[in-house]
């Protein structure tokens, strides 16, 4: 590697991807036949479509160059069963965690019994956020979810008062 490309690594490693970026595409508009520049400038860039047409730009000046092959391929391979059970599997936002808990305020309102109604809810809310259903479905789902242990509270509360259980 010469000196501008590890000038370019260390820049990238401290976090300074647009001084980077710029020396890149300095080098490149002196040799734009330059594949090794061409790979650097895909890692750092954000755009899926850009980043691609980075790599097979270096592909284009150099058919053997290992990286960008690698990488492209990665790129265009259509997901693994492994690749997707990991992305259903993976973390949720911490946005979601709090649109999938806002029944929790049971809480608040009724004490134990909204406790576990609001937990229940949020668990459900969980899981519809980690299925397969489509997006709008799950937006749908959230305050239907919510509502529905909010209901359940009122009747217990109702069934509580007017049962006189504890009077």
């Amino acid at each position: 590697m010469d000196n501008t490309l590890k000038r370019v690594d260390e820049l990238i490693k401290a976090g300074r991807e647009d001084e980077a970026r710029d020396i890149l595409l300095q080098r490149l508009k002196q040799n734009p036949a330059d594949d090794e520049a061409w790979v650097w400038l895909a890692s750092i860039t954000a755009d899926r479509e850009k980043r691609q047409k980075c790599l097979e730009e270096a592909l284009k000046h150099n058919p053997n160059n290992a990286t960008a092959k690698r990488v492209l391929q990665k790129m265009t391979a259509p997901p693994s069963d492994l690749q997707l059970e990991k992305r259903k599997a993976g973390k949720l936002t911490p946005m979601v965690h709090v649109l999938c808990g806002w029944p929790l305020i049971l809480v608040f309102f009724g004490g134990a019994i909204g406790g576990a109604l609001g937990g229940l809810a949020y668990a459900a809310n969980l899981a519809v956020y980690k299925s397969d259903m489509p997006g709008p479905l799950k937006v749908v789902l959230n305050p239907v979810i919510g509502i529905l242990a909010i209901a359940l509270w009122y009747l217990i509360a109702l069934w509580l008062t007017t049962a006189n259980i504890f009077g």
